[in-house]
């Protein structure tokens, strides 16, 4: 056995060519002319000055290559030279990897007894108890994390959930749009503030199509570092902001302008009414658009603030009046009072002419699926029939195809005897 190992061959340069040698050899056929080979059971390290001495035999599925202090060699006949360090340091690396895989030491996990192929991976958790209280529940910077006494390579754990790059939350706090916008002000510099369609989500009117969180940054400062799911804005003019839940948004009427480069008129007309319910009011709105002459959707947004009305409950109670109007029929009033003959309150409609007695109801999906509020509607809409009004009952798909409920609406007021243009 040691003659064979003796001869094998001088090209084989790895150890799967020393296992074909080795097999050659033995089934009788010639290895060619070879240089000297080294077979040993340790790592394999060899250089291009180098050549191989045979010394032992040794299995070769095991066996590496040992460098020993030789003259250099020159190329072989096929043209090759002998294999450059790097890429024995690479092979050795492999060769220990598999024999790591392929290793069938025992060990103990959890008072169990495991091979090294089946026992389970112990994942490093940071402990919650160690997580500082300046740190949980709200987003923060690598920096803050650092400053608290958590190192970044704990980020990558699993008890924090990256928000953006460089910004993190603890994992058991769910991510919502006010984390994400929390998060882009803490990259942004200061003086920015939450604009277009993310401020109005913010204020409680949804906008569907719109994942992005936008950021104004003031004029001159130092724009970050762009981000996914973040949208800088560099505004020419000058912007206010106010504070709303701990974040900063710009003011209402700086918003509905930004926001009207995006959104037709309608939509407009939606956020209008939402602000002029929830926030200061439509007075308040025109003195901030009347503010900034020199925005480009002054003229646009100055029109459609005189379609605006106060006391609208929901968006698609302004959908339907702006429907209602678009198809011939004058404008009903919001909010309309519905009173006995004596004077009593008996309930509000959404929408109606108190000329003509007829009443509009919104029915949305919650009038549907709660069970109490629709025993009231009807209580409610029977209370006015009593009283002599005509109501009439509008859902999501009269909002989406107008003509027919119009139609309703037209024979509902020449049914009063009110002219329609009267009503």
């Amino acid at each position: 056995s040691r003659s064979l190992a003796a001869e094998a061959w001088a090209t084989a340069t790895t150890s799967a060519e020393v296992s074909r040698a080795c097999r050659a050899r033995s089934s009788g056929s010639e290895p060619p002319a070879a240089r000297p080979v080294t077979l040993i059971r340790s790592g394999l390290r060899a250089t291009m000055s180098r050549a191989w001495v045979p010394m032992e035999p040794v299995d070769p599925r095991i066996a590496t290559v040992r460098c020993c202090p030789t003259p250099p060699v020159s190329p072989t006949a096929s043209g090759r030279r002998p294999p450059t360090a790097g890429r024995v340091r690479r092979c050795a690396r492999v060769s220990a990897r598999q024999a790591s895989e392929t290793s069938q030491q025992a060990r103990v996990v959890d008072g169990a007894r495991h091979t090294s192929a089946q026992a389970p991976r112990v994942a490093r958790v940071f402990p919650a108890a160690d997580i500082p209280a300046a740190l949980r529940g709200r987003p923060f910077t690598v920096a803050a994390a650092v400053q608290a006494g958590v190192p970044p390579s704990r980020l990558r754990g699993s008890r924090f959930t990256r928000i953006v790059r460089g910004v993190y939350i603890t994992s058991d706090t769910p991510v919502t749009l006010e984390h994400r916008c929390a998060a882009a002000l803490l990259i942004a510099p200061p003086g920015s503030a939450l604009s277009t369609q993310t401020a109005v989500s913010l204020r409680g009117l949804s906008l569907t199509g719109d994942d992005v969180v936008h950021v104004h940054v003031p004029p001159g400062a130092p724009a970050p570092r762009p981000r996914e799911g973040i949208a800088v804005h560099r505004p020419v003019l000058g912007f206010d902001s106010v504070p709303h839940r701990e974040l900063w948004l710009t003011t209402p009427g700086r918003t509905l302008l930004d926001v009207a480069r995006a959104l037709p008129d309608d939509e407009l007309v939606v956020i209008g009414d939402h602000f002029a319910r929830t926030g200061p009011g439509v007075r308040s709105l025109w003195c901030a658009v009347e503010d900034c002459p020199r925005h480009p959707q002054h003229r646009r947004v100055m029109r459609v603030l005189g379609r605006v009305r106060v006391g609208v409950d929901s968006p698609q109670e302004t959908r339907l009046r702006l429907a209602i109007v678009r198809c011939g029929l004058p404008e009903p009033m919001v909010d309309v009072p519905v009173r006995d003959s004596g004077g009593g309150w008996i309930g509000q409609a959404d929408l109606g002419y108190p000329r003509a007695r007829v009443a509009i109801q919104y029915e949305g999906d919650v009038h549907r699926s709660t069970p109490r509020r629709w025993r009231q509607d009807i209580a409610r809409d029977e209370a006015f029939v009593a009283v002599g009004w005509r109501v009439l009952r509008a859902t999501a798909e009269d909002v989406r195809r107008p003509r027919t409920f119009c139609q309703r609406l037209a024979h509902a007021l020449a049914a009063a005897g009110c002219d329609v243009s009267d009503a």
